[in-house]
């Protein structure tokens, strides 16, 4: 569902503080143990959208996302859960009901950008054979193949669906390509960062002069 549609949407009009989760924490301010076991706020990090209808808050905090959801303040507390980019770094066939399980009956839910098993590098060059061999071992690692632990990451989005459609849950969804260029330093940086993560994962699975350099 499109942002605009979900910050438009009747119910959210009734809401006065959304309290999001968020996973970066150069955006977020750390959730401190109390001796209860609970958590308390420092520093908390507030977005303000402000328009014609309401003005909204919006509060960031970084957590264990597992830890997070167990609180029972939190079963059933949300109108709104957003992850993105996020559902393919656990298996996602159990993450996905830990999410669910922190929205009301009537929430909604947006899941986007969702790593689902595709990856090429353009131009092709002559080490296409050799590039086809990383992407699949990287794959493997992800799914946990090497280690039998046989979880869904790397076909996440597929994963999301087969869910919702299983459990008649209304959903709308849309296909996408995530192109990551060289055309400036941000883009160069982040593009690198995605190489050195994959050569990370795989360089104890490859091995030869070719994956050496």
């Amino acid at each position: 569902m499109p942002v605009k549609e979900i910050l438009s949407a009747e119910k959210l009009h009734n809401m006065e503080t959304p309290e999001l989760l968020s996973v970066d924490p150069r955006n977020s301010v750390h959730f401190l143990r109390d001796e209860q076991g609970g958590f308390s706020e420092r520093n908390c990090l507030e977005l303000q959208l402000s328009s014609k209808v309401q003005n909204i808050t919006l509060k960031f905090y970084l957590g264990d996302i597992v830890q997070f959801s167990q609180k029972a303040h939190f079963r059933g507390y949300f109108d709104v859960v957003i992850a993105a980019a996020f559902l393919d770094l656990y298996d996602c066939s159990i993450m996905i009901d830990t999410l669910f399980g922190l929205l009301q009956s009537s929430g909604i839910f947006y899941f986007p950008i969702n790593y689902d098993g595709e990856m090429t590098f353009s131009p092709k060059s002559s080490e296409h054979s050799m590039e086809t061999k990383i992407v699949k071992t990287y794959h493997a690692v992800m799914d946990g193949l090497e280690s039998n632990a046989q979880c869904q990451h790397s076909q996440s989005g597929q994963c999301v669906l087969r869910i919702c459609k299983d459990r008649a849950i209304d959903i709308k969804y849309g296909d996408a390509w995530w192109n990551v260029r060289c055309e400036d330093p941000k883009s160069k940086y982040f593009l690198m960062s995605i190489l050195r993560f994959m050569n990370h994962s795989t360089r104890h699975l490859l091995s030869g002069p070719a994956f050496d350099r």
